[in-house]
C-alpha cells in the first residue's frame, strides 16, 4: 500500500483567485485612485452622479472589503505606526 501512495502524482497548484492570486487591479489600486482623483479634479462633471448616498455606499463597501481582507499582522503593523498620528 505504501508503494501505491508514492505513485500518486503531485497535487496541482491551486488556481489564483481574487483574494490570493495576482491581480492587476489590486496591485495598482493606489495608481487607479490617483488617476481617478486627477480626472475628478480636471473634469468634475464626470463625477456629478456621485451624490451623498452613493458616496456613502461606495465608502462603506470599500471599508468592508478592506476589513474582510485584513489579517491580524495588518492591525499589529498599524498599531506600531500610531505614534506619528498622535
Amino acid at each position: 500500500s505504501t508503494a501505491m501512495s508514492q505513485d500518486k502524482p503531485p497535487a496541482a497548484p491551486a488556481a489564483p483567485n481574487a483574494l490570493t492570486g495576482p491581480s492587476t487591479f489590486a496591485d495598482f489600486f493606489s495608481v487607479w485612485m490617483a488617476l481617478l482623483a486627477m480626472v475628478a479634479l480636471m473634469q468634475p462633471w464626470l463625477f456629478a452622479w456621485v451624490g451623498p448616498k452613493t458616496s456613502r455606499s461606495l465608502l462603506v463597501t470599500l471599508v468592508f472589503m478592506m476589513g474582510t481582507t485584513s489579517e491580524p499582522q495588518d492591525f499589529k503593523a498599524c498599531a506600531g505606526k500610531l505614534r506619528p498620528l498622535l
